[in-house]
């Protein structure tokens, strides 16, 4: 693990006893801090460095959505293939017949519809991990994907590294 002056994630220089515990993208966790980065531009800056001593607690969610975009496109295709079945068989079936299925077709064109804009314009899913700070504003941390593994890591670290903290 690094130490002294070396330099990690996010153009960090540690301190002089501090070890790299955790290293992501968007956030690095020491034996000493918290460093987070929210900025999407630049993410060599660092925006939030906490020493441990100060974070009270974290708080972890899972927001977002999945696609629903195959879903989405197989129910457009049951619609318009029963639309057509309707267009073609129009003197053929009885009326009650052929009106059901222009209803099961345009309610399925209109579903499918639903769920495509749905799609395109959804949140990825993700995950978040917000430190409390005592006195100063949380710091949050991004990872992408539901659940992320990432994110479990960095709080099973942070507890470990927190409680070796304040045992010191």
């Amino acid at each position: 693990m690094p130490s002294g002056d070396e330099m990690c994630a996010l153009n960090v220089q540690l301190k002089q006893d501090e070890e790299l515990v955790f290293e992501t993208v968007r956030a690095v966790l020491t034996s000493q801090r918290l460093l987070a980065n929210l900025d999407k531009r630049n993410r060599d800056v660092v925006t939030d460095d906490v020493s441990l001593g100060k974070v009270s607690n974290f708080k972890k969610a899972s927001g977002g959505q999945e696609s629903r975009m195959n879903m989405a496109l197989k129910l457009l295709g049951v619609g318009v293939f029963l639309m057509l079945v309707q267009l073609v068989a129009t003197n053929v079936m009885p009326n009650l017949m052929e009106l059901l299925l222009f209803l099961a077709g345009a309610l399925g064109i209109v579903v499918s519809l639903y769920l495509i804009l749905g799609s395109l314009l959804r949140v990825k899913p993700y995950t978040s991990v917000v430190f409390s700070v005592i006195g100063s504003r949380d710091v949050p941390v991004f990872f992408s994907g539901a659940e992320s593994a990432e994110a479990d890591e960095l709080i099973k670290l942070y507890v470990r590294t927190k409680r070796d903290f304040t045992i010191t």
